[in-house]
Order: C-alpha cells, then sequence, then structure tokens
C-alpha cells in the first residue's frame, strides 16, 4: 500500500524557512514513493481562493476561510466522537473549522500521516483531525511560544492535547526546540535542522545583472539583506546602521530585497534618498536569490528577538560562500560560528551592526575568502537539504510503523 502524507503549513517559498523546507521536502517524499499533500496556510496571491493546484506529483491545497468552514457541518461528528466539545466548537471556531477541512482531506485521500508546522493554529487543527481518523501526527514547534507566551499559556489545554497525541514534536533548531518547556515544562522537542540545496546556493553564480541594476563594479563591497521587510527580521536596525556604515566607508554599497512587508516603503524611500548608495529589490524571485548572494560581499540577519530559530537566509548566505553577519539572539549561535563562518553581534543595537559591517568589509580580502570558504564547509556538513528530507523521512515512517504496531497489538 502506498504511503500517504499530509504538510500542514506555510507554503509556498521564497521566503520563509517553512515554505522553503516543505517545497524541499514534498517532492524528495513524492519521488520515495509517498503519496503527497499540501495544505497551504500562507500568503500566497491566490490563498483564500481555492486555487488547488498540483505541481509534478505533489498536490497543494489552498482552502479559504469559507471553505473551512463549509467543511464544519459535515464533518462535525467525527470531532465530536475525537472529544471534541461543542463549546471548544464555540470558543475555538478558526481550529475547529480547519480541523474539519483537514479531516474531510484525510478521509477523501486516505490521509496515513499528518506533519503540521507550528502549534497555533495548524497542530492543534491537525490533532483532532489525527485523532478524528486514527492516523499519527507529527508536530514541529518553532520561535511562536517565545513570541506569544502569554497566548500559548492561556492556550495549554491545546498544547498538551498536541503532545499527547504527537508521534514527535520537532523543532529546527535546539533554542526554539527548548521553548515547548516554557509552557509544558516536562516536554521536549527533538531537533532537525532545516538544510538548503547546497547545488543551487553556491558560490560563483553569475551575478553581473544584480550588480548591473545597481550601478556596482565587481570589485566594490555590498552588503544584503534578504528576507520579509519587517521590523521582526530588524530591517530598522539595518537602515538606523547604515548612515554608521557610510561615515566611515563610503564605498560601501547595501542591497535590502526580500519579502514585501511592513518595512518595504521605508526601504524604497531610503533607497530613492540614497544616491546609489541602498537598493531595494521587494519580493525578488526564488530564482535570483543565489545571484544576490553572489553579489554580496558579506550578508546581514539581524533579527530582533529569541523567535528567531535558524534562518535558512544565512544558512544559504554562507552555502554561497559568503560571510554572515547575525545577531546573537535565538538559534543565531547553532549557524555562526563566530570570528569563523561570520560574525556574532547584539541585537537591536545599531552602532554593533554597523561596527560588525566595517569589520568584515574592512578584512583582509584573502581572509574574507577563507571565512565564506569555511561557511561553505560547515553548510555541506551540516545543513544539507538532503540530510533533512532523510531524517524527515526516516521520523514520518516510524511514525506509521509505530501505528501499524499499534494496531497489530490491540488485535
Amino acid at each position: 500500500m502506498r504511503r500517504s502524507i499530509l504538510l500542514v503549513g506555510n507554503y509556498p517559498p521564497p521566503y520563509g524557512g517553512v515554505p522553503t523546507h516543505v517545497a524541499y521536502l514534498a517532492p524528495f517524499l513524492a519521488e520515495r514513493g509517498w503519496n503527497v499533500h499540501v495544505v497551504s496556510l500562507n500568503g500566497n496571491p491566490s490563498f483564500g481562493s481555492n486555487a488547488d493546484e498540483r505541481r509534478g506529483a505533489v498536490q497543494i491545497h489552498r482552502p479559504s476561510k469559507s471553505l473551512r468552514v463549509a467543511a464544519l457541518p459535515g464533518s462535525g461528528v467525527a470531532l465530536l466522537r475525537a472529544g471534541m466539545a461543542p463549546a471548544y466548537m464555540a470558543s475555538h471556531r478558526g481550529t475547529a473549522a480547519l480541523a474539519a477541512y483537514l479531516y474531510r482531506l484525510v478521509c477523501r485521500h486516505d490521509i496515513k500521516l499528518i506533519s503540521a508546522y507550528h502549534l497555533l493554529p495548524a497542530a492543534a487543527a491537525s490533532t483532532w483531525a489525527a485523532r478524528a481518523a486514527g492516523i499519527p501526527l507529527v508536530a514541529s514547534v518553532f520561535g511562536e511560544i517565545y513570541d506569544r507566551l502569554e497566548l500559548y499559556l492561556a492556550e495549554r489545554e491545546d498544547i498538551r492535547r498536541i503532545l499527547d497525541t504527537s508521534h514527535a514534536l520537532l523543532s529546527c533548531s535546539e533554542h526554539c526546540a527548548r521553548s515547548i518547556q516554557l509552557v509544558e515544562p516536562t516536554a521536549s522537542a527533538r531537533s532537525v535542522y532545516y538544510g538548503v540545496d547546497t547545488e543551487f546556493f553556491r558560490p560563483e553564480v553569475d551575478a553581473s545583472s544584480i550588480r548591473k541594476r545597481m550601478g556596482v563594479p565587481a570589485e566594490q563591497p555590498v552588503v544584503l539583506f534578504l528576507a520579509r521587510m519587517n521590523r521582526l527580521m530588524g530591517l530598522d536596525v539595518l537602515l538606523d546602521a547604515i548612515p554608521r556604515v557610510l561615515k566611515a566607508r563610503s564605498d560601501v554599497r547595501f542591497l535590502i530585497a526580500g519579502g514585501q512587508d511592513e518595512l518595504s516603503d521605508q526601504a524604497l524611500t531610503v533607497a530613492r534618498a540614497s544616491n546609489g548608495t541602498v537598493h531595494a529589490l521587494p519580493n525578488v524571485p526564488f530564482s535570483e536569490l543565489p545571484a544576490c548572494y553572489n553579489a554580496a560581499t558579506l550578508f546581514v540577519a539581524p533579527s530582533v528577538n529569541e523567535r528567531a530559530c535558524l534562518g535558512l537566509a544565512p544558512i544559504e548566505a554562507m552555502s554561497c560562500a559568503r560571510p554572515a553577519l547575525v545577531s546573537d539572539v535565538g538559534g543565531g549561535r547553532e549557524v555562526i560560528q563566530d570570528g569563523r563562518t561570520g560574525r556574532l553581534v547584539s541585537p537591536r543595537d545599531p552602532e554593533a551592526l554597523a561596527g560588525g559591517i566595517l569589520e568584515l568589509v574592512s578584512m583582509p580580502t584573502e581572509e574574507r575568502i577563507e571565512m565564506g570558504a569555511e561557511g561553505r564547509r560547515l553548510v555541506l556538513a551540516r545543513f544539507d537539504k538532503n540530510d533533512t528530507n532523510r531524517a524527515m523521512e526516516a521520523i514520518f515512517l516510524d511514525a506509521v510503523g509505530a501505528k501499524r504496531g499499534l494496531r497489530r497489538q490491540k488485535r
């Protein structure tokens, strides 16, 4: 019998670790004989319009909110039998509606396993669907508890239900794996590092088109920020640091690229007023990311709080043999070997960020090249997507096997 799995989380890339991870994992599983379905819960332009599609051997589902609610009446009985009380349905209508939608998908496509990314609402809803269908669940926690601890403490009953139901609780870093203990001190999560495509993100990708777009010659230093353009990613910290860098080194240029967000307009305004020292590229396509990294002298990730688990962007930059300057917060120390593959700097500190940038751009070229090469070696050893995919499949197979063993014992 063919194995079948439902992946529930943010999708598709290019911005965000989970979407990129799912984009790597889903086709890998399909090639290995799995029947793979993905439920997309984030901002694709077609999200909210029920624009399902098939990408190769992977089926993508994009449920509108109205479609989720419509699934509730038809699946309500199964959820009630799984233990969902009417009072819960009323107070957690969004979670209940998503659970009903997932349950219908599980039944329609004979799904044998759910893997849910983020605790609320994905894992909470997936827990009810898995219980109603009698199939195993693998859940993943990221930095959401660090960011909104009060909410997760208030929803402790849901968290305990997820823990009781899950065959395994995973995270993409040791730092974020520990977060579950803030809600449930005796709980634990297993860390599986997310990797990148080391063939796609490689050194010496032709970056001339990016530098030409910026009007910057090959030898001029370029500092790259590539992430969602918001405060959580520290873009405001970088914007404050830029004048400090330019005061000391007027030849440095800045490329701000990534997903359009709350600070996109501010980045564009700064770029327009910069007389060519700052360039902004909102919503740069995934296909251009290797060229962006290779156009840069160094990469910066000035994340501001503990929610930062293990960003893929620094790993992608290191895979392209570029030193990474990362905030010493969250999972930064699990990625950056300070002084060897990049530098760690204090978060929310424009002066420290500017100092780190100046240190790296002023470093002798051969030392900076060796720092980038060391980063590439580290990525090949610890952060290759193929290793992540194999580790995830092993966990999934164990979950399905454990469920089959349980059924045999019950008989």
